[in-house]
């Protein structure tokens, strides 16, 4: 007959075995398509590795990185790094240094953060937006197609298609309190706007045309309908 002492031990790993594991779930945000001098958290990234939600991505000079999430597709030029993270089903990219090109086909696609401004798709439909670190509280966003939605703390702004913008967190004082202005407004491109009490400004630097940047390498990717 079994011993006391030997039922016990057998009663205790079947309790082990049959315990649900208490460990926070790692999420699968997508995998790398494409990269050339480019890391994953501590690795090499390579084609078909997994990206989950926590890992780092960053290219070195003369590198880059692609990912493809379940809502998007996500390039990073060199010298470029971000944090990737998920809220609430969405994707989320907090970019930390050098430019980012995304494509979306949904408003819950892809969410990037910038300090503690966050910036997404206006609405559902194809979009396609460039975003560069141009300074500690800094960014150039170029909307290539779809508008965004700049927010910060509760106060927002649209950024129309088509369009070039300088975005200000803690603009001082002197930047100008009107604008962004349309297409053919006195003064245009030249006048920023300051809302939030002031917690950012925005500067149109270029109006309908989209200059050259490395928004062209996106031609050779799928369309944003199928990110």
């Amino acid at each position: 007959m079994p011993s006391f002492r030997g039922c016990l031990a057998a009663l205790l790993c079947a309790s082990l075995i049959a315990a649900p594991s208490w460990s926070a779930p790692v999420n699968a945000l997508g995998t790398v398509v494409a990269a050339d001098r480019a890391h994953l958290s501590d690795t090499a990234a390579s084609p078909g590795a997994t990206v989950f939600s926590g890992d780092r991505v960053n290219t070195e000079a003369g590198g880059s990185l692609q990912l493809r999430t379940s809502g998007s597709r996500v390039f990073f030029a060199a010298s470029s790094s971000a944090a990737l993270t998920e809220s609430a089903g969405t994707p989320q990219l907090t970019l930390l240094s050098g430019t980012t090109v995304f494509s979306t086909a949904t408003s819950k696609g892809l969410e990037l953060l910038f300090n503690d401004a966050h910036l997404r798709p206006l609405a559902d439909g194809p979009t396609i937006a460039q975003v560069r670190i141009a300074g500690p509280k800094e960014l150039l966003v170029t909307t290539r197609r779809g508008a965004l939605l700049f927010s910060l703390e509760g106060d927002s702004e649209v950024l129309p298609e088509g369009n070039t913008f300088r975005v200000t967190l803690d603009p001082p004082e002197a930047a100008a309190a009107q604008g962004p202005r349309g297409v053919g407004a006195p003064g245009y491109g030249k006048t920023a706007r300051k809302a939030g009490r002031n917690r950012f400004a925005i500067l149109v630097i270029t109006a309908g045309i989209v200059v050259p940047t490395i928004l062209a390498l996106h031609e050779a990717w799928e369309s944003p309908d199928k990110p």
